[in-house]
């Protein structure tokens, strides 16, 4: 996981606005330090869900009244984010 927090630590200094996504996400960096991508993903997700599912339903991707359901939600987001290599 060096390469993971060599990126990490370059991002901080050459970008503002990556540096504040980190820090206002915190909580996902220990997963994400570890290269538990999926994880993060998915706790950052559900942190969001009623937006997500609104977002969703505003583009036509969800049921009805803004409540996909979970195998609707989970189709859109099928497969896997550490199935890519990030290097």
């Amino acid at each position: 996981m060096e390469r993971v927090a060599e990126a990490i630590a370059r991002a901080c200094a050459n970008s503002p606005f990556l540096a504040g996504l980190m820090d206002r996400n915190a909580d996902l960096m220990p997963l994400i330090h570890a290269g538990d991508f999926d994880t993060a993903l998915a706790n950052a997700l559900a942190r969001h869900q009623a937006q997500l599912q609104q977002c969703l339903h505003k583009a036509g991707l969800a049921g009805p009244a803004g409540r996909g359901d979970d195998e609707e939600i989970a189709g859109i987001f099928h497969g896997s984010f550490s199935s890519y290599s990030m290097f």
